[in-house]
């Protein structure tokens, strides 16, 4: 995909794809074994892959994190990497070379919680500050596990299941306009997770001066009437990824909010927002070099920094959006305009 200027909206860009879609072989899943969806009665048992996130880990590894049918329950979590569904993929992408071997090249099954549920959705992975691999199964209560592909058994991280006041508050501040109408509201995970380092590049990337961010949605259902507020959360970097601080509703120019728009990823756009100009006249390094700089020189690699999850400050994130569950949005912001109007944990 790449952006051309629209026919519709005179000065805006929209993406637009630049070869016939491809469709992805996925194996079949299911059907799900009797009894697994009793309370999702309308739910096929060949499902099908639904709710796809794609994202980078620090190894460059493009995934593809999606829901189907299992053996056990209605829908599982499943992850595979892109690179062994489409062929030519790391040849477009400039992956050769910089890219960790596929590790994925199955669709694998996510870990589930102690207690597991009918519908396992809104998983997040996470990268640690050395790459291991997490999977958030649940925000509320808050269920974080170990991940690794190979033969070792997944652990439950020591973590609260409780959430943080900055968290839980969010419920009690949404009583509904018309006291008639009972309201409820759930806290869900939307997207996945970035790594932002706290300052504009080239500053040196820190486990103080580093963080997570992603974004939170919270459900509200008042009769009839569903729709998600936004917010963006930030973690700690490192295991059990402790969460510091969340943002005020964040509304995006040009969506109605009475529309269901579900936030479904971010990501760094460093292919169209990379250059830095610093306080001077000279332009900073590109960032390609920076992150290669410090992973040729092993004394001096920095395990924070890397050409596909990390950005600084001044990076531009790209958010992609679905409205209505039928049309797809992107827009874009600065890192450092998603981190106003934060509240501490």
């Amino acid at each position: 995909m790449d952006w051309v200027m629209s026919d519709l909206a005179a000065g805006r860009q929209v993406l637009q794809c630049r070869h016939a879609p491809i469709r992805l072989q996925l194996p079949a899943f299911g059907p799900a074994s009797a009894g697994a969806c009793v309370s999702h009665k309308n739910m096929p048992q060949a499902l099908g892959h639904i709710e796809p996130r794609v994202f980078f880990s620090g190894k460059g590894e493009p995934l593809l994190m999606f829901g189907s049918s299992s053996k056990d329950n209605c829908v599982s979590q499943y992850i595979v990497d892109l690179r062994a569904l489409i062929p030519d993929l790391a040849s477009k992408m400039k992956l050769d070379g910089t890219a960790s071997p596929i590790r994925f090249l199955l669709p694998t099954l996510l870990p589930r919680p102690a207690t597991k549920h009918e519908l396992e959705q809104d998983y997040l992975v996470l990268f640690g500050v050395d790459d291991q691999m997490y999977v958030q199964q649940s925000l509320e209560p808050r269920a974080i596990t170990t991940f690794d592909s190979g033969a070792s058994t997944p652990a439950p991280v020591d973590i609260p299941a409780a959430l943080p006041q900055c968290i839980s508050s969010l419920h009690q501040s949404s009583a509904s306009s018309d006291p008639a109408v009972d309201q409820l509201t759930s806290v869900q995970q939307a997207t996945n997770a970035l790594r932002l380092t706290l300052c504009e590049y080239p500053c040196n990337p820190s486990i103080e001066n580093t963080v997570l961010i992603s974004v939170m949605h919270v459900k509200h259902n008042e009769g009839d009437n569903e729709h998600y507020k936004r917010h963006l959360v930030v973690m700690a970097p490192a295991a059990p990824f402790e969460i510091l601080a969340r943002s005020s509703p964040l509304e995006f120019s040009g969506i109605a909010e009475h529309d269901l728009v579900f936030t479904n990823q971010i990501a760094w756009d460093h292919m169209h927002f990379r250059s830095h100009s610093t306080s001077s006249t000279t332009v900073a390094p590109p960032r390609a070099d920076y992150a290669s700089a410090k992973r040729s020189a092993p004394p001096l690699r920095n395990l924070l920094a890397n050409d596909f999850n990390h950005g600084w400050l001044d990076d531009t994130v790209m958010i992609l959006l679905s409205i209505n569950d039928r049309e797809n949005a992107v827009l874009h912001a600065k890192a450092s305009d998603l981190l106003k109007n934060m509240e501490a944990c």
